[in-house]
């Protein structure tokens, strides 16, 4: 089954050699890179994301850490409960509803497919730390209270992006940025070591752009200021590739760029599936109630990249779907801003790619 889903996206599957600073990767393409990396680790090899699930990307995946313990590397793994509280199939918690339809043996499938890898992953030597347990409400309502950050570190180098370690997350239109740059790395790398601590939000300036991080104080985020600021100040082109139909201030400043000239689109899938189907809904109808329509370009693909565009000389990319609602639930999130040339020419490269629908499934 893993050969259908490579065969999809083919395209991810063509790394020979180790990809470039700032190289932005798709979902394949960031595994076959990973993998190329640790296979010539020498201390370290790290991985953190909101969802982790043992279907076959994640099978891969974790058979890299495994082999990193038994090479007695540094293998560590941060899986925020999300990925306890959910599976493939849905939320967990819905189990016993499921059983009443019969569908409920067929979502337990998933949710002990999980437990097992994480109880192998453990038995393997590798250091695996669940991050955020939930309260009552949070095990109803998985979604409250996330570490949304994606965060991977082999040695000295990095990836940052949206894609998550899961089939959906690479079925999807996604990406990772690969970064070599050692400020930038060591900041990743802090993040990534107390990520079950309490913290504030924090910027960090580098030579190449600024790392935001989010705390996940509910209802406050630097990544979205920062966002709405970057739109405020656009003089001609505004591109934005959503998971959803922007909602909150950001609509706002998409609107208001749009109304005094500016060239905006936002890039988002056609369709959305499963619970987000009603989040989405929400969007559009608050949208239309608020009279803050802007240009959108669908693609008939699943999207999950995160990714802003102003004036095709700044980006921000990251975890942040840039959503007023996400930012109420209290998530941790991560973004970099950047100005390099390089960078900004290969994400917009991505940009034209994901819109032209060169990423499309077999």
């Amino acid at each position: 089954m893993f050969r259908d889903i490579e065969s999809q996206y083919s395209y991810g599957l063509e790394l020979r050699e180790p990809a470039d600073n700032f190289a932005v990767l798709t979902a394949f393409e960031f595994l076959n890179d990973y993998k190329l990396e640790a296979q010539k680790a020498k201390q370290r090899v790290w991985g953190q994301a909101m969802s982790m699930q043992a279907g076959h990307p994640g099978q891969l995946f974790f058979q890299i850490f495994k082999t990193a313990a038994k090479r007695k590397l540094d293998a560590r793994l941060n899986i925020d409960w999300f990925s306890r509280l959910t599976s493939e199939a849905g939320i967990n918690s819905t189990i016993p509803v499921k059983s009443i339809i019969g569908k409920g043996d067929y979502h337990k499938f998933f949710k002990n497919r999980n437990e097992e890898a994480f109880r192998d992953l453990i038995n393997s030597g590798v250091n695996v730390n669940f991050l955020n347990p939930p309260d009552k409400i949070q095990k109803i309502f998985p979604f409250l209270g996330r570490n949304h950050i994606k965060i991977y570190i082999v040695d000295n180098v990095a990836w940052l992006g949206g894609v998550n370690i899961c089939d959906a997350s690479f079925n999807a239109i996604d990406f990772v940025v690969k970064i070599t740059n050692p400020r930038i790395v060591d900041v990743l790398t802090e993040e990534f070591e107390f990520s079950n601590q309490e913290k504030t939000d924090d910027q960090v300036v580098t030579e190449n752009g600024t790392l935001f991080i989010d705390s996940g104080e509910a209802g406050q985020s630097i990544i979205l200021d920062e966002a709405q600021f970057m739109v405020n100040t656009a003089q001609k082109k505004v591109r934005n590739i959503s998971f959803f139909t922007p909602d909150g201030p950001f609509l706002k400043s998409l609107k208001d760029a749009h109304d005094r000239g500016v060239d905006v689109e936002v890039l988002k899938p056609s369709e959305t599936s499963g619970i987000y189907v009603l989040l989405d809904l929400v969007n559009k109808v608050n949208m239309n109630i608020k009279r803050r329509k802007v240009p959108f370009t669908e693609v008939h693909d699943s999207v999950h990249a995160k990714l802003l565009i102003i004036d095709d000389e700044s980006v921000l990319f990251g975890s942040h779907n840039l959503m007023k609602s996400g930012v109420n639930a209290g998530t941790q999130e991560i973004a970099f801003y950047s100005t390099n040339p390089i960078l900004v020419r290969n994400l917009i490269n991505f940009y034209n790619k994901a819109r032209n629908g060169e990423f499309k499934q077999n």
